[in-house]
């Protein structure tokens, strides 16, 4: 047998090993497909039950009986191309969506769904999940990759330094400081 991994393998989180040649494990969702539509079939060939292929690939057997039911490799990629092209629900909020994320590169999904929901008393329901899905679409389609916020640095006076983190972390150190200072002193 090959030696074929994939992100589902516990072996192969770090990377994919693709006939002896090692793949980065961040790969588009396509290539992602393509390459397992061609391993279930190559372990097919090699002899193996769905049961093991689903197993060892991480895959539902139902996905696995799918996959060896398209035998031409055009018609499976004709197949990728038509999910990718349908319509999505919330595309006629897609300019929304991608003006609130040039703004707040930071803003989860959940957010988005709740500004949706505020400003368009017309938004259909849709769930949580679905909602995520299209904001990572946006993000990938519009090149708007999601930079985490990092808590604001804060001038303390009292110490003429800057602290970066919640008003508790910084009460703390404070409080630290102050106490060993304090301990410091009266071993003088």
């Amino acid at each position: 047998m090959q030696n074929f991994l994939c992100p589902g393998h516990a072996a192969g989180r770090e990377k994919w090993s693709f006939a002896g040649q090692k793949i980065p494990a961040i790969m588009n969702p396509y290539l992602t497909k393509v390459m397992i539509y061609h391993q279930v079939h190559q372990l097919t060939r090699e002899g193996f039950s769905i049961s093991y292929i689903s197993k060892f690939l991480g895959l539902n057997w139902r996905t696995v009986k799918h996959l060896l039911t398209i035998e031409d490799d055009r018609d499976y990629e004709r197949l990728l191309q038509n999910a990718s092209a349908k319509n999505k629900l919330l595309q006629p909020y897609e300019s929304f969506v991608k003006s609130k994320l040039e703004h707040h590169r930071d803003t989860s999904s959940s957010q988005m769904h709740d500004w949706l929901k505020e400003h368009f008393a017309d938004f259909p329901y849709a769930s949580p999940k679905t909602v995520f899905n299209f904001v990572s679409w946006v993000r990938q389609k519009h090149h708007l990759p999601k930079i985490d916020s990092t808590s604001d640095c804060q001038m303390v006076e009292e110490t003429g330094q800057a602290y970066c983190g919640s008003f508790g972390a910084i009460l703390f150190s404070l409080l630290l400081r102050s106490y060993t200072h304090k301990s410091i002193t009266k071993k003088l």
